[in-house]
């Protein structure tokens, strides 16, 4: 018969999953579980992290420059970034994960 795990328990081995670097069927192995087991408790966990998520948007302005005035805005929470240039989109997308404390 199958031990029951709280799920607490499951948690700490999904976390220990994603810092492991191996497969599913190996990290269940060595750990003893059932390979179905980790796989629904991984998309339990991944479900509720998503539905928690703060939308992925930030407004931004982009404001016609007549002159050497700022070309673009951002303001994100209480910060406020103001360019002269177009910046690279890369670089925006990177700042602005960084922002939003993401993983870039």
């Amino acid at each position: 018969m199958a031990r029951h795990r709280p799920r607490s328990e499951w948690l700490q081995l999904v976390q220990a999953h994603q810092q492991s670097g191996l497969g599913v069927s190996e990290f269940a192995r060595r750990h003893g579980i059932e390979v179905a087991s980790l796989r629904r408790w991984r998309a339990e966990f991944a479900a509720r992290s998503v539905a928690n998520e703060a939308p992925q948007f930030v407004e931004l302005r982009v404001e016609p420059s007549t002159s050497h005035a700022a070309l673009m805005t951002l303001e994100v929470g209480h910060a406020r970034l103001v360019l002269g240039s177009t910046p690279d989109p890369h670089w925006l997308a990177a700042l602005l994960q960084a922002l939003a404390g993401q993983p870039c």
